[in-house]
């Protein structure tokens, strides 16, 4: 696997958090990237270690990633899915736009995907003035998402799972 850093940024392009992963595909698809127990998480105002095993999947062209969240021996946790600027290939450094609109389904509870963080989506749409196109994009990425978690089968092979969210986002947009 090849060490990245991981950029999430603003609509302003300011920087929202910054993370180390590793790559473990990059394709022309998109790639996927691992991030570890001990990983060092930092924001504008705080700085945290992670606990968490995460394997991020990235579509480029896409208005979504896909996290898939695992306790620190494996078990699924959540989802988390971040509707974020239709990302491009990158060299270095892996960043893309979160537009503050996420989607999260817990696997043990057996609940249904919910969209969350609406309040912080409202605060941006009037904070970096996005036009109702976007505004329209945005909430229709989310429903999409939320399809896509419904259906998310946990411990695929990376370069399976990459495709089938790939298909996925194709089949619901």
């Amino acid at each position: 696997m090849t060490p990245i850093e991981i950029t999430s940024l603003k609509s302003d392009h300011s920087e929202h958090r910054f993370g180390r992963g590793n790559i473990e595909i990059e394709n022309d698809t998109g790639c996927v990237v691992w991030t570890y127990p001990g990983n060092q998480i930092r924001t504008r105002t705080k700085l945290w270690v992670q606990d968490t095993l995460v394997r991020a999947f990235f579509v480029f062209g896409a208005r979504l990633n896909l996290l898939e969240i695992h306790e620190s021996d494996a078990t699924p946790r959540e989802i988390y899915m971040d509707v974020i600027a239709p990302m491009a290939p990158f060299d270095s450094t892996l960043q893309y736009i979160d537009h503050e609109l996420d989607v999260r389904k817990i696997h043990a509870d057996g609940s249904g995907a919910f969209i969350v963080d609406e309040d912080e989506f409202e605060e941006a749409t009037h904070i970096y003035q996005y036009d109702s196109v976007k505004i329209e994009e945005c909430r229709k990425a989310a429903r999409v998402g939320i399809a896509i978690a419904e259906n998310w089968e946990f411990g695929l092979e990376s370069e399976l799972a990459l495709q089938r969210f790939s298909d996925a986002l194709n089949r619901y947009a």
